[in-house]
């Protein structure tokens, strides 16, 4: 792990080894804020980035194991699950085809052919004619108002708009918040009660969380508050809030 560190010019991780389901080792490596000299603990907490859509399609199975939801459930149209008059608003039929395991499987209908639509917040306000920082919903009623890149279920193409759709979808299914449902549901039966929803700036990081660090030559990224700022992706750069259910959980190693 120290190897791997110095290697990649990393300043802090967390480990953890589990043998028959039981925990038997949790260490921290390297710094969880150099500057303030704290070192990384086993309950700081990390943003796990993408691990987050394993987690929504734990949430959406519940939902299912529950009887409250079907993988052929329909997402969008009149009698679709997301039937809310802001996502009725397209002109590709085939978006009445989209399914909930069409969502799970990235094979809903998009591809990154034009940038993925979670990391285009600038270009989605200028067309939608909205104020920065741009809703979730605002990046689903794009995606709506362009056409499919290909037909439902054809292919496979990596969606993170996919699995941001899906915690609408439990959000409407269970009528409680994407992070609460997950929180309540998923997360608190099994004594996990350290993982939330991260936050986009330094400032309104969580307690524990650790402070993220860029490559020495990582280019900064427009901020998705503004349009003349540049700033480190990990703070601004990205928007973590609308990440949500695709990307957006930090949780410690434990």
């Amino acid at each position: 792990i120290e190897k791997f560190l110095h290697k990649w010019q990393i300043k802090g991780a967390s480990l953890v080894i589990l043998n028959n389901e039981k925990l038997v080792y949790a260490k921290g490596y390297g710094y969880s804020d150099e500057e303030a000299g704290i070192e990384v603990e086993p309950f700081h907490t990390f943003r796990i980035a993408s691990v987050s859509k394993l987690v929504t399609a734990v949430a959406i199975m519940k939902l299912v194991e529950d009887a409250k939801l079907s993988l052929n459930d329909r997402v969008f149209g009149q009698d679709g699950i997301l039937n809310d008059s802001i996502y009725l608003n397209y002109t590709d039929e085939r978006f009445e085809n989209i399914t909930v395991h069409h969502l799970l499987m990235h094979k809903a209908g998009w591809t990154a052919r034009w940038g993925d639509h979670m990391f285009i917040p600038h270009s989605i306000a200028k067309q939608m004619q909205k104020e920065l920082p741009i809703k979730d919903e605002t990046y689903i009623e794009f995606a709506l108002s362009k056409r499919l890149h290909y037909t439902p279920g054809r292919y496979y193409s990596y969606s993170n708009l996919g699995y941001v759709i899906l915690g609408k979808v439990i959000e409407k299914v269970s009528q409680k918040p994407y992070e609460q449902y997950v929180q309540e549901e998923i997360l608190a039966p099994v004594g996990i009660y350290d993982m939330q929803i991260g936050q986009n700036l330094f400032e309104d990081k969580a307690l524990f969380e650790v402070k993220y660090y860029e490559q020495g030559n990582e280019r900064k990224s427009l901020s998705i508050y503004n349009k003349e700022e540049l700033v480190p992706k990990a703070y601004g750069g990205n928007d973590i809030n609308a990440l949500g259910a695709a990307g957006g959980w930090i949780a410690s190693a434990p």
